[in-house]
């Protein structure tokens, strides 16, 4: 997981720089083309950047891994997902001393999503 540079900050009076995760961390090609290995199949239609589909690493579960609230993620989930609230705060953050590279602050949320589709006869 990349992070970039996000700006500086002051921790119980010791200076450090805050990273943060930006709209390439769960992208999939969709904004980056560098990011398209991250499509479960190279050339099919991927789920919109925003949400990495893990179903191959969870035994073909269908599941999908996002920032908190589907933070920075296409406007596709929030049109289809009622109850999502993101917000700055669900950035995925790390906050380091520069001479030492010691942590200051961490803020590593992720969340994992489940696809659930309607079945005949089920209510």
């Amino acid at each position: 997981m990349a992070l970039s540079k996000d700006k500086p900050v002051e921790v119980e009076g010791i200076e450090g720089v805050q990273y943060a995760a930006n709209d390439s961390v769960f992208d999939n090609g969709h904004k980056y083309p560098r990011m398209a290995c991250y499509c479960d199949e190279p050339g099919a239609d991927c789920v919109p950047a925003g949400a990495l589909n893990v179903s191959r690493c969870r035994y073909g579960a269908p599941a999908f891994v996002s920032l908190p609230h589907l933070y920075g993620a296409d406007p596709y989930f929030p049109s289809k997902l009622a109850g999502l609230h993101p917000t700055p705060e669900h950035r995925f953050r790390l906050s380091l001393e520069m001479y030492t590279g010691m942590p200051l602050q961490v803020s590593a949320q992720l969340q994992i999503n489940l696809l659930v589709r309607h079945i005949a006869g089920f209510t």
